[in-house]
C-alpha cells in the first residue's frame, strides 16, 4: 500500500508541475519535425490527387450596358430637351432577370443551346446554364453588366453568354413596347371614368346650393343660424358681465354701511362708480357733498390730535359738521327726487342699481331661449353643410386625378419612340479559359492542412510523450543539478599489441580511448563531482538509478576509471548483490568480495582487487547472497565503509536501481552522497520523480543528476525514440520486481554489434571470468 500511495504521488507530482516557463516551440518543431514534414508531405500528396480527378472548368464573361431613355419634353421656345440617362443602382432586377427561365428558356430554345456538348445529356439544359451562369455590377457607379459562364467546354462558354445577352435584349424591347400599350389604354379609361364623376359630383353641389339654406363666402358655404348664436353668445356674455359688475357694486355698498364707514366714503365710492359709467348728474351732486364736507371732517380730525372731545372748539367744528350734513342732505335729496327734499341719495342710488340688475337678468333670459331656437335651426342646416363639404373635397380629389391621368397619358404618347429600357452588348464573349482546378491554390491549401495535420499530430505525440525534453526541464522538475551527460559509446578496438589488459570491457572508453569525445565526457562528470564535493568530506559516493537498464554500472566504472587518472586514489564497490557486473567490465574474479566481508568470511582488504587502470581498485560483489537487503542493513556493512574511508580518497559504490528494489535506500544514508543516473525515455519523467521522492524521504544527500546515452549530435534534445533512448546488450527480464526477485532474469544480446550504451550489459570478454588477481594487501 506504502509503495502505491507513493507512485500515486508522485504521478500527481508529475502532472500537476507542468513546465512553467512555457512550452519550448522550436524544441518541439526540432522534436516532431519528422511528423510535421510527414504532414505536409501527405498534405501536398493528397491535394495533387484531389488535382488530378477533379475536371477541369472553363469560363467565358461578355459585358453588356443597360439604360433607360425618358421621353423628349418641349420647354419654352418650342425646343426639346433629351433625357435619356442610365439608371443608376438599379441593376438588382436585371441581376435577376438574366439568370431566370424567362430569359434563359428563350435563348436556349432559338439558338439550339441544347445539342452543346456542355449541355448534351442533361435533363434541363435551362437549370443548367442557370447554375453555371453569374451576373454582377462591374462597378456601383457604372451601369455596365458582367455575365460570365462555367463549363466543361471552352467553346460552349462564349456561345451560351451571347445568347443569353440577345435574349435578354428582345425580352426588355418587347416588353417595353407591350407595357406602353397597355398603360395607354389604361390611362384612357381611367380618364373617362373620371371625367364621369367629376361631374355628377358638381351637379349634386349645383342643386344643394339652389334650395338657399346655405350661404357662400367665396367657396366656402355658411349656416346662418351658427352665426346668429355665436352674435347671441357674445351679448350674453357682456350682459352677464354689466350684471356681475353691479351686483359687486351693492355688495361692497352694503358690507360698508354694516362697518359703520361713513357715508362721505361710501359716497365717494359711488362717485368713482358712476364716473365709470359716465352718468355725470349724479356724480357731480355726490362731488358738491364730499367738496363741501370732506374739510370739516379734516379739520375735527386734526382739534382731536390736540384737544379732546369736549374742548369748546372740537364741539363747535362737530356743529358746523352736522349742520352741513343737513344742508347737503337736503339738496342732494332735491335733485334725486325732485319732490321729495327728505330722500336719502344713499338709498335712491341702491335702488336704481337693483332695477338695473333686475332688467339685465330678464335680457339674458330672453337672449338664452332666442339663442336655443337658433341652434335648433343650426342642427338641421348641418347636414346640409356636411354633404356640401363632402362633395367640394371630393370634386377637388377628382380634379387632381383627372389632371394626372392627363399627364401620364401625354407623357405615354410623347414616349412611344424614344423612351424605355435599353441593353447594349458592350463585349462578346469569346472562348472561354481554364480557372480550375488551379493546382498551384490546392496544394498551397493542401500543404498548410497537411502542416496543420502535422502539428496536431506532433501535439498529440508531445502530450502523450513523459519523457524529458531539455536539461532545463530535468534540472527544473527535479529540483537537482545536472552533473553531467553520458555520451553514445562505441566499443573500442581491444590493441592487439599488448600495450593494455585485454580484459576489460570495450565500453571502459576512458581506459582504451582516453582522448576520445566520450573519454571528455566522463571527465566533465567527474570534474563536475570535484566541485559539488568542495568544502565537504564526500568520499563515499554511491551511484544509482531508477531503472535497470539505465548505464550505472557504465557510468561508475568510467567515472572511476578518470578520477584515478587524476591521481586520486579510487576504490569501486560492486553493491549490486542481485546482479554483479563491476567485475566483468574489468575482467576480475569475483569468488570474494563485499558480501564476504559483511559475512565476516574474509578480510575487506583482501577482497580488494588491483585492476589494470592505475590507483584505482575493485571491491566485488562476492558470492550473491539470499538476503541482500538484509545484508546491506547490517552495521557490519557501514563499518567496512567508515574503514574504507579513511584508506581512499574516493570510493565509488554501485548499486541496484531503486525502484526496483530497496538495496539503494539501505545504502544512500551511509554513504556521503548519491549521484542519480537517468536514461532518457518515454517514461522517464515519472521513474525520475519516484526515484527522488524515495531518496529524499529517506534523507539520502544526491549530489546531482548524469543523463545517460546521450548521442553528441543530439546533446540538449532529449526524447523517447533518440538514439540515445534506444537500448543495446544485455537485457534485464521481465520487470522489476520479477527480474530482481529471481536474479534480473536471463542474460543475452548480440555481441557482433559494435556500438555500446553507457548502460549496465554482460560483457562478452572472453576472459570475463577468470584475469585479474586478487590484492592481499592494504593500500596505503
Amino acid at each position: 500500500m506504502v509503495a502505491i500511495e507513493k507512485h500515486d504521488a508522485s504521478r500527481a507530482m508529475l502532472m500537476e508541475d507542468p513546465n512553467d516557463q512555457g512550452m519550448d516551440i522550436f524544441g518541439f518543431l526540432m522534436r516532431r519535425k519528422w511528423l510535421i514534414i510527414f504532414g505536409l508531405v501527405s498534405g501536398v500528396s493528397f491535394g495533387y490527387m484531389y488535382f488530378v480527378r477533379q475536371p477541369e472548368v472553363f469560363q467565358s464573361r461578355g459585358q453588356m450596358v443597360v439604360v433607360k431613355e425618358f421621353a423628349q419634353r418641349p420647354i419654352a421656345g418650342g425646343q426639346q430637351v433629351d433625357y435619356t440617362v442610365p439608371r443608376q443602382n438599379q441593376l438588382a432586377t436585371d441581376t435577376y432577370l438574366i439568370r431566370s427561365p424567362a430569359i434563359v428558356g428563350p435563348a436556349v430554345e432559338e439558338n439550339n443551346l441544347a445539342e452543346l456538348a456542355t449541355l448534351f445529356g442533361s435533363s434541363n439544359p435551362v437549370d443548367t446554364i442557370i447554375n453555371g451562369l453569374t451576373v454582377n455590377q462591374i462597378d456601383e457607379t457604372a451601369n455596365i453588366l458582367e455575365i460570365r459562364f462555367s463549363g466543361r467546354h471552352p467553346d460552349d462558354c462564349g456561345r451560351i453568354i451571347n445568347a443569353v445577352m440577345k435574349s435578354y435584349r428582345a425580352y426588355l424591347e418587347k416588353a417595353y413596347q407591350s407595357k406602353n400599350l397597355d398603360t395607354k389604354h389604361l390611362l384612357t379609361n381611367a380618364r373617362d371614368e373620371l371625367l364621369v364623376d367629376l361631374k355628377q359630383a358638381e351637379e349634386q353641389r349645383a342643386k344643394l346650393q339652389e334650395k338657399g339654406e346655405l350661404l357662400m363666402e367665396g367657396d366656402e358655404t355658411i349656416n346662418q343660424h351658427e352665426v346668429y348664436v355665436a352674435q347671441l353668445d357674445a351679448k350674453m356674455a357682456e350682459l352677464r358681465m354689466f350684471a356681475g359688475t353691479i351686483e359687486n357694486e351693492l355688495a361692497s355698498i352694503n358690507k360698508a354701511m354694516q362697518s359703520g364707514a361713513s357715508r362721505e366714503a361710501i359716497l365717494l365710492m359711488v362717485q368713482q362708480a358712476l364716473d365709470a359709467e359716465g352718468n355725470v348728474a349724479a356724480s357731480a351732486a355726490v362731488n358738491s357733498v364730499t367738496s363741501k364736507l370732506l374739510p370739516l371732517l379734516l379739520e375735527e380730525d386734526h382739534l382731536l390730535q390736540t384737544h379732546g372731545p369736549e374742548h369748546p372748539e372740537v364741539v363747535s367744528i362737530r356743529r358746523r359738521i352736522a349742520m352741513t350734513r343737513n344742508v347737503l342732505q337736503e339738496e342732494l335729496g332735491t335733485q334725486q327726487s325732485g319732490t321729495s327734499p327728505k330722500a336719502d341719495f344713499l338709498e335712491v342710488y341702491v335702488q336704481s342699481q337693483k332695477l338695473k340688475l333686475d332688467a339685465t337678468k330678464g335680457e339674458i333670459e330672453k337672449l338664452l331661449l332666442l339663442q336655443q331656437q337658433e341652434k335648433e335651426g343650426a342642427k338641421k342646416l348641418a347636414t346640409s353643410k356636411n354633404m356640401d363639404r363632402q362633395l367640394s373635397k371630393e370634386i377637388e380629389r377628382l380634379e387632381a386625378l383627372y389632371q394626372g391621368v392627363l399627364t401620364k397619358l401625354k407623357d405615354t404618347v410623347l414616349g412611344e419612340d424614344s423612351g424605355g429600357y435599353h441593353a447594349e452588348v458592350f463585349k462578346e464573349a469569346g472562348r472561354g479559359s481554364q480557372i480550375a482546378p488551379n493546382i498551384y491554390k490546392i496544394l498551397t491549401v493542401g500543404s498548410i492542412l497537411g502542416i496543420l495535420a502535422g502539428l496536431l499530430l506532433a501535439y498529440a505525440v508531445e502530450s502523450a510523450d513523459q519523457s524529458f525534453k531539455s536539461p532545463e526541464e530535468i534540472s527544473h522538475l527535479l529540483n537537482l543539478q545536472i552533473i553531467g551527460h553520458s555520451p553514445l559509446i562505441t566499443g573500442s578496438q581491444r590493441p592487439r599489441d599488448g600495450s593494455m589488459d585485454i580484459n576489460v570491457d570495450p565500453s571502459l572508453v576512458t581506459y582504451y580511448r582516453p582522448k576520445s569525445r566520450a573519454a571528455e565526457a566522463f571527465r566533465a562528470i567527474r570534474t563536475a563531482l570535484y566541485f559539488s564535493t568542495r568544502g565537504a568530506q564526500h568520499k563515499v559516493i554511491q551511484v544509482t538509478s531508477p531503472n535497470p537498464g539505465d548505464g550505472k554500472s557504465t557510468l561508475t566504472s568510467n567515472v572511476a576509471v578518470t578520477i584515478a587518472q587524476s591521481g586520486k586514489k579510487v576504490l569501486l564497490i560492486d553493491a549490486d548483490f542481485r546482479r554483479p557486473r563491476v567485475h566483468k567490465l574489468f575482467g576480475l574474479k569475483s569468488d570474494v568480495g563485499m558480501s564476504s566481508a559483511i559475512a565476516g568470511e574474509v578480510d575487506i582488504m583482501d577482497a580488494i582487487q588491483e585492476t589494470p587502470i592505475a590507483n584505482l581498485d575493485c571491491l566485488a560483489c562476492g558470492p550473491r547472497p539470499d538476503n541482500p537487503s538484509e545484508l546491506l542493513t547490517q552495521a557490519r556493512f557501514e563499518e567496512l565503509l567508515n574503514l574504507l574511508r579513511e584508506k581512499y580518497d574516493f570510493v565509488l559504490v554501485d548499486t541496484p536501481p531503486v525502484l526496483a528494489v530497496t538495496d539503494p535506500s539501505a545504502v544512500a544514508p551511509r554513504v556521503d552522497g548519491v549521484l542519480l543516473c537517468i536514461r532518457v525515455n518515454n517514461k522517464s519523467r515519472l521513474d525520475a520523480v519516484r526515484a527522488t521522492e524515495l531518496l529524499t524521504q529517506i534523507d539520502a544527500n544526491i549530489l546531482g543528476i548524469v543523463v545517460n546515452g546521450i548521442d553528441a549530435a543530439s546533446r540538449g534534445k532529449y526524447g523517447y525514440g533518440s538514439r540515445g533512448s534506444y537500448r543495446h546488450g544485455h537485457t534485464y527480464g521481465y520487470g522489476y520486481g520479477y527480474g530482481y526477485g529471481y536474479g534480473y532474469g536471463s542474460e543475452g544480446g548480440n555481441p557482433s554489434h559494435n556500438k555500446y550504451f553507457a548502460d549496465d550489459r554482460e560483457s562478452a570478454s572472453p576472459a570475463a571470468n577468470g584475469a585479474g588477481s586478487r590484492r592481499q594487501r592494504a593500500p596505503s
